[in-house]
């Protein structure tokens, strides 16, 4: 937790027009379909974070291609979320996918993710809105994260 606030990046990984989403293991949100992601360690590039995060996750090595914002919301317990999304594609030399953290996985298109009840979403209302920024091209690039250069 950082100042009051839990920092998450997540990803949406993109391949032939559908998405990679990804049910979770552990309680209490077990079930339900996510993107994969989780929280930012203290001290972690934000980038950095999103592409551990999805190879904790997938086994998945992975190229950020652009950023759809950040999503304030609050989550279970009322904690105070700062969800950092990313769109990526699969790095040429990581084609397969792992069972690490996950119980199952999916590549769905992302309309169906607005479909009311297809899936048992984590956070449906973020993951509606992330889905509707991208299929509205509402992706923004990496630049726009300031990241420390290197000396």
């Amino acid at each position: 937790m950082q100042h009051g606030y839990i920092v998450v990046a997540s990803v949406s990984i993109i391949q032939y027009g559908k998405m990679l989403i990804i049910k979770e293991t552990k309680a209490p949100v077990a079930n339900q379909w996510n993107f994969p992601g989780g929280r930012v360690e203290r001290g972690e590039d934000i980038t950095d974070a999103a592409c551990r995060e999805v190879r904790e996750e997938t086994g998945y090595e992975i190229n950020l291609t652009g950023t759809t914002g950040v999503y304030p919301f609050a989550a279970t317990g009322n904690a105070q979320v700062l969800l950092f999304h990313f769109t990526a594609e699969i790095a040429p030399e990581s084609r397969r996918l792992h069972d690490y953290e996950m119980s199952e996985y999916k590549w769905v298109p992302a309309s169906e993710l607005l479909l009311l009840n297809k899936y048992n979403l984590r956070g449906e209302a973020v993951i509606r809105r992330i889905t509707e920024n991208l299929i509205g091209g509402r992706i923004y690039p990496l630049a726009f994260f300031n990241r420390p250069s290197v000396t």
